[in-house]
């Protein structure tokens, strides 16, 4: 999935929670880390740092090539 909007890293981030789920459920319970994730390795969700990773990662998922994007 790809969001586009404006500040959608920061939102995502938001929503995310911290990567850490114990941690999620302290700060931000109704995040989804908080909700889904397991552990630290298995935390639910992904998400890029900053706008360059977002591209860099959107852009080796979303290939010309990939008949199914």
């Amino acid at each position: 999935m790809v969001l586009t909007k404006w500040n959608a890293v920061a939102e995502w981030r938001r929503m995310m929670g911290p990567v850490d789920p114990e941690e999620a459920k302290l700060l931000s319970p109704d995040s989804l880390r908080a909700n889904y994730g397991l552990d630290i390795l298995r935390n639910a969700v992904h998400g890029a740092s900053n706008a360059s990773e977002a591209a860099v990662t959107i852009n080796n998922v979303f290939t010309e090539d990939n008949p199914e994007d």
